[in-house]
């Protein structure tokens, strides 16, 4: 039997999971390496709560490196303090020189 269109007519029937999904991706864009909509799709890998073990060393050194700097800093201030102790006069010389610049 032939419609007025001449096409026969289709049955309607179940897609199954696999034919569902396979559609889903022909027609859904990619944003952002996922795709949004609806669907079954999942193409995306699980989110981890682990800590990346890069970010974790980085962290790590970086934490080292501000404790190394901040001792260094400290030891200057340190020497410098005891310059001027030793020096006071002389600094009071500096100083003015450098005033007089400014």
């Amino acid at each position: 039997m032939e419609c007025q269109d001449g096409f026969e007519p289709v049955q309607p029937r179940e897609l199954s999971k696999a034919e569902m999904d396979a559609l889903f991706k022909s027609v859904v864009p990619l944003k952002r390496g996922r795709r949004y909509g609806m669907g079954s799709v999942v193409e995306t890998g699980s989110l981890s709560f682990a800590p990346n073990p890069v970010i974790t060393s980085l962290q790590t050194e970086l934490h080292a490196t501000k404790q190394i700097v901040t001792q260094q800093k400290t030891e200057f201030e340190a020497q410098i303090a005891a310059m001027k102790a030793e020096n006071e006069e002389h600094f009071k010389a500096m100083e003015m020189r450098f005033l007089q610049r400014s």
